[in-house]
């Protein structure tokens, strides 16, 4: 059972009434508290909305931090761990926003390389000019690549293909620079 959102949890109160009123000041009080929370979680929401974007143009994969590692917490473990051509970026993300990255496989194999909050934004930043050329180029071999992993079961196999065309774009050029 999942836990409902902060949405669905205003809309539950709204529906509570006492002798035919729901604003009473307790209601008011846990309504309060309860949009606070949504909006903390706004900017965050609307983060992830990018980094799914990035995982879709960049080879991308899920990861999970360290269960040991108790200074984060147990709903904030999950990792989208983008790989561009400016080096890896990481994101935690909440298990709340986890479904916006279904597209993307979980990997344990996944070595952070220790790049600083402030070294991924620079690595961002940095994607210009002729690095987003050569992605561009990129991406038109892996588009040449996918009739192969086509499977005809939907969008997120599609997606899923499309990951793995990439990774064997990049296992070729590899071997090419060799």
């Amino acid at each position: 059972m999942t836990e409902p959102t902060i949405d669905e949890m205003l809309a539950w109160l709204d529906s509570l009434t006492y002798d035919g009123y729901n604003n009473t000041p307790c209601n008011n009080a846990i309504r309060a508290i309860l949009e606070q929370y949504r909006d903390k979680d706004t900017p965050y929401r609307e983060r992830n909305k990018l980094v799914a974007y990035v995982a879709k143009i960049f080879p991308s994969h899920l990861s999970l931090h360290p269960a040991e590692d108790a200074t984060w917490e147990p709903d904030w473990r999950n990792i989208v761990c983008v790989h561009s051509p400016a080096g890896q970026m990481t994101w935690h993300i909440h298990d709340s926003e986890a479904v916006q990255f279904s597209f993307l496989d979980m990997t344990t194999d996944c070595e952070w390389d220790g790049h600083s909050t402030e070294e991924k934004y620079r690595r961002l930043e940095s994607l210009r000019g002729s690095q987003l050329e050569a992605v561009r180029a990129f991406v038109e071999r892996v588009e040449q690549r996918l009739p192969d992993y086509d499977t005809g079961r939907g969008a997120e196999a599609w997606l899923k293909g499309y990951h793995r065309a990439i990774r064997d774009e990049l296992a070729a050029m590899e071997k090419e620079t060799e």
